[in-house]
């Protein structure tokens, strides 16, 4: 049997049903625990990657960053430098990338990576591992802003990934529902407590963790209006926690429609209804869509609940976040201005909205071609002009 590595590191598992690992390190041996598998290689994770970033750092200092790997800088720069500018949730996804990246590119010596070689890196994510160009994409922009920080550092002259051109994202087709299938699934829905959120995410096109962040002292049900204010979300280490709105923008206000409003009320009697059940049990008694334990509800139990929905309407399978992209369609579709759709959404600019539903602009395009038609053409010859300024005679 082949020698352990000294940092490759080993798990065993306890006589108290518990797990360890171990990690030999500079001279000493390190511990984590944990009451799972799981936990415990993603602690002794944690480990190797503070071992490989010490070793990056006594490197640097010696004047030795010519020897320095790929995954070593990468393992540095996301323990030293992103994780201290970015949020959890983007962490998780900077670290996932470079879970991406490093098998293919890692060995090689960072004063020596090519763009070539990250070409290669990106064909063998988008053929071997069957990526999407927008995934792709990403691991392209995590390892730009990474090197950056390297030359930064001094440790390479120049980002070699400023030589290769990102891969252009193939936009998926937005899968969204008519009017008439949104008014199926409510139809479908009324009466459980998945109802109003459905409702809400249609009419006002809350993103689910918007949603389901909302506590009562949110809404304003006699004025129609619902403040954001937080988001729910999941991240990789600590589970579901509240956490600042995605962008400025997306701090808002949303009017509701009187019909929302209406669903929201009846759906208030459901909830008290679970608070009286759990009693003291209640985790967050002021959440507007809490899970049935009383603490903020899973996204996963929200597709599912989706899904199953949509299966007893006969509707085609949707996720949660394609009811907001059916609320920005309805809207645009009606003639609304897309600067108010950007508004409600909480995007950034309306160049992001416009761009995400360019798949609207052809039949918008088509209206307006009627409307011009109508104005210039179609006009009755013999009508009178309203304005005074077209009459002839009419010059002051």
């Amino acid at each position: 049997m082949a020698k352990r590595g000294s940092q490759e590191g080993s798990i065993f598992k306890r006589a108290n049903g518990k797990w360890g690992a171990a990690l030999q390190y500079d001279g000493k041996r390190k511990y984590v625990y944990a009451a799972t598998r799981k936990e415990v290689q993603e602690k002794l994770h944690m480990l190797q990657r503070e071992a490989q970033t010490g070793a990056f750092a006594a490197g640097s200092r010696q004047g030795m960053s010519h020897d320095v790997t790929v995954q070593a800088f990468l393992e540095h720069w996301l323990a030293l430098v992103a994780k201290s500018q970015v949020r959890p949730r983007t962490w998780d996804h900077y670290d996932l990338c470079v879970r991406r990246i490093v098998p293919l590119i890692g060995t090689i010596k960072l004063a020596a990576l090519t763009a070539n070689n990250i070409r290669a890196m990106e064909v063998a994510l988008s053929a071997s591992k069957g990526l999407s160009s927008r995934t792709v994409r990403h691991c392209h922009a995590v390892l730009h802003n990474a090197l950056n920080e390297a030359v930064k550092q001094g440790v390479i002259a120049r980002n070699p990934t400023s030589d290769v051109t990102a891969p252009r994202i193939v936009r998926k087709e937005l899968h969204t529902l008519s009017r008439r299938q949104v008014k199926q699934l409510l139809a479908i829905s009324k009466g459980t407590r998945w109802h109003a959120l459905w409702a809400l995410l249609i009419t006002t096109g809350l993103r689910l963790g918007e949603a389901t962040a909302l506590r009562w002292q949110d809404l304003d049900l006699a004025r129609g209006v619902a403040t954001i204010q937080r988001g729910l979300q999941r991240q990789r280490t600590t589970g579901l926690v509240f956490v600042e709105p995605k962008t400025a923008g997306s701090r808002r206000a949303v009017q509701l429609p009187k019909g929302t409003i209406a669903i929201l009320q009846e759906h208030r009697i459901i909830v008290e209804g679970m608070q009286v059940s759990l009693g003291d049990f209640c985790k967050d008694c002021d959440l507007v869509f809490p899970a049935l334990t009383g603490g903020p509800v899973d996204p996963a139990r929200v597709n599912t609940a989706l899904h199953n929905d949509l299966h007893k309407a006969g509707l085609p399978r949707l996720r949660v976040h394609d009811l907001r992209h059916s609320a920005a369609t309805l809207l645009l579709e009606a003639g609304t201005h897309p600067k108010i759709v950007q508004d409600l959404l909480g995007h950034s600019t309306i160049a992001m909205t416009l761009d995400l539903y360019s798949h609207v602009t052809p039949r918008l395009q088509e209206e307006v071609t009627a409307r011009m038609q109508e104005m210039l053409f179609d006009t009755d010859p013999d009508d009178s002009e309203h304005d005074g300024r077209h009459k002839r005679g009419s010059h002051p």
